[in-house]
């Protein structure tokens, strides 16, 4: 599923620098879903959603590949689904 980033979002590029990556209101980010992902990346990321659903029930956390780290955002809070619209088919009687 295809979600769109509503606030700024910062995450750091990895742990040997301060560089910065930074998703900006707008950017489209796809899910990624656990099955698309290494073992031990699901495993990481089930305990992870596991740990957040405990904490705060009513939010969701999705992950996405960002430069070839997974990286989690918060549904509602962070993104939100991207819908497309449909073409309607109005005729002007």
């Amino acid at each position: 599923m295809i979600y769109e980033v509503i606030s700024e979002l910062k995450f750091y590029m990895n742990g040997d620098t301060r560089e910065m990556l930074t998703l900006k209101p707008g950017t489209k980010i796809t899910a990624l879903p656990f099955g698309s992902m290494d073992r031990q990346e699901a495993y990481e990321c089930k305990r992870m959603s596991a740990r957040h659903r405990e904490r705060k029930p009513n939010e969701r956390v999705i992950f996405f590949r960002m430069e070839g780290v997974v990286r989690a955002a918060v549904i509602g809070k962070s993104l939100r689904a991207s819908t497309r619209q449909r073409r309607t088919n109005r005729s002007t009687a």
